[in-house]
């Protein structure tokens, strides 16, 4: 896709360089905000492919500390303010990885399907469930990619036992609600 943006804005460059004597201000102004438009695209996606091909592991880390890990690289990347409060306490490892992974595909799909200026996570524990909230891309821009992410979050809610609620109203973004129950004595919780 990224090469694709490129060659495109290439192509589209070359012409107007060529022509730029006989178009009108107007033509060149169109043609320039195309080619500012797909460099912009082609920047998400290459912001996206950064995140996963360093894929971000929990080794030696807490829930919290993976997910502020990556909130703040992807604040270096990209120009996205970014909202991140918490109030847990341990969670089992199994949940752990889960959660993490549906954040990192939650956040990947903003910045690849929304024009989002901020994304809010928001994750919270008590005694007999974990929360993950958050909200980012507009799901009414929902394509096949999209699609497949959105499957693999409920699949690993699934796989927990748990439930996940998209909401999405049109320009105000999508909020997903993962909520997933913990037993007692799993992994030493109490």
């Amino acid at each position: 896709t990224v090469s694709q943006e490129l060659f495109a804005a290439s192509m589209i460059l070359s012409g107007v360089s060529q022509m730029a004597d006989q178009l009108s201000k107007e033509d060149l102004h169109n043609q320039i905000q195309a080619v500012e438009a797909m460099l912009t695209d082609a920047q998400n996606d290459m912001r996206v492919l950064l995140l996963h091909l360093r894929p971000t592991e929990l080794e030696n880390k807490t829930l919290q500390e993976g997910l502020q890990m990556i909130l703040k690289e992807l604040t270096d990347k990209s120009n996205i303010h970014v909202v991140y409060k918490d109030m847990v306490k341990k969670v089992p490892k199994r949940i752990e990885n889960n959660l993490f992974r549906i954040a990192q595909e939650f956040i990947s799909n903003t910045l690849k399907h929304a024009k989002a200026s901020q994304i809010e996570v928001y994750l919270y524990q008590n005694s007999q469930e974990i929360q993950l909230n958050g909200v980012g891309y507009d799901l009414n821009a929902s394509t096949d990619e999209m699609s497949y992410g959105l499957k693999n979050i409920q699949e690993r809610v699934d796989e927990m036992a748990g439930t996940v609620q998209f909401l999405s109203a049109k320009g105000k973004g999508t909020s997903i609600d993962v909520r997933v129950p913990i037993l007692r004595g799993e992994d030493n919780v109490e």
